[in-house]
């Protein structure tokens, strides 16, 4: 009995070990994905002077959300 207690404890553990390993990178990773235009990859939200600022949340500019309206 003793043996399969610690079978199942030691099976938890790595269980939470793998949770931990795939899931708390995915918050960064969806993060990062929205940084950057859907369009061209251009990092979006930097402050670049006197450039006009970012069409939206996903597009640089209006010139690349309509690009993606064509493709």
């Amino acid at each position: 009995m003793k043996k399969i207690k610690r079978l199942i404890d030691t099976l938890h553990v790595k269980l939470l070990m793998w949770h931990q390993k795939v899931f708390d990178p995915l918050p960064d990773l969806l993060e990062e994905m929205d940084t950057y235009c859907l369009n061209c990859g251009s990092r979006l939200g930097g402050d670049c002077g006197d450039a006009e600022p970012d069409f939206n949340a996903q597009f640089c500019s209006k010139g690349c959300y309509e690009d993606k309206e064509i493709k």
